[in-house]
């Protein structure tokens, strides 16, 4: 199997990008159609870096570090990480041209929210015990759940007063329909086929041990849900849970690369909660 590698491009500005440092990205994904693209910030230093990448394209005005991607070693299987690289692939060619740029978050959300309409529901005696929004709610909980009263109060007031205005919107500039119906049947496909395998559950990449041994909770109830036995049932091996907890954490990567703000991916949880909550 061929070597795979990791770029990271040392950039000035990682909001705006150059021309030149936008022609290079896109004749690496041209390059390496099975990379994909992440932002980060390692000792103060801003870097675009793209993974999976075979064909390496060297630009001697640009400061690139070239490494073996040892992203592999980060999962528990293959299967794993095949699922990983397809999610990463999938949203890179959706939202690429959004890259380094402003976008409208109410659009955003808007189209995130149907995204997530697609991951079916599973009940529990005829109740929704888990959807494509669990996930969101319990991100929004653990995010307030670290802020002091006063704080979470005018968070939360805030927060209402942006989603009353933005529920209200349309949008149609992310909105692909078949696009987000295509992948979430992928996923479901691929998740429960893992999971009968055993390949996988909720804590992947991780194990529920790990999660309890290192102890950090975002909050007691989240300590209490996964310590606690009778809970597992509820979405160890749950296929919608499994499967929209890998799409989220894919599209918070996005976000990111199209510079929306920390705060900005909690309103967005504050939102799709608001909309679908039980």
């Amino acid at each position: 199997m061929k070597k795979k590698y990791q770029i990271d491009l040392l950039v000035p500005n990682s909001h705006f990008i150059s021309p030149i440092e936008k022609e290079w990205l896109i004749k690496m994904r041209k390059n390496n159609p099975n990379s994909y693209i992440c932002k980060n910030k390692i000792n103060n230093k801003k870097l675009i870096q793209v993974f999976n990448v075979s064909n390496i394209i060297t630009n001697d005005k640009l400061k690139t570090k070239v490494r073996v991607d040892k992203t592999k070693t980060y999962f528990q299987n293959h299967a794993q990480y095949q699922l990983y690289v397809f999610l990463e692939q999938f949203f890179d060619n959706l939202f690429f041209d959004n890259y380094f740029r402003d976008n409208d978050l109410i659009e955003f959300i808007n189209n995130i929210d149907d995204l997530l309409s697609y991951i079916p529901e599973e009940k529990i005696q005829d109740k929704v015990v888990n959807n494509g929004y669990i996930c969101q709610s319990s991100h929004y909980h653990a995010f307030i759940s670290k802020l002091n009263k006063s704080t979470q109060e005018e968070v939360y007031i805030t927060f209402s007063k942006l989603e009353q205005q933005a529920k209200y919107l349309e949008s149609n500039s992310f909105k692909k329909n078949n696009d987000f119906k295509y992948l979430v049947n992928e996923v479901v496909k691929k998740v429960q086929k893992l999971i009968l395998e055993r390949k996988i559950d909720f804590y992947s990449p991780h194990t529920r041990h790990e999660y309890i041994i290192a102890d950090q909770f975002a909050s007691p109830e989240h300590r209490e849900t996964v310590v606690e036995d009778k809970y597992q049932k509820y979405f160890q091996y749950s296929i919608p849970i499994i499967s929209a907890r890998w799409i989220i954490n894919i599209i918070y990567e996005k976000m990111i690369l199209m510079d929306f703000t920390i705060l900005e991916k909690y309103f967005m949880n504050f939102c799709l909660s608001k909309r679908h909550e039980q």
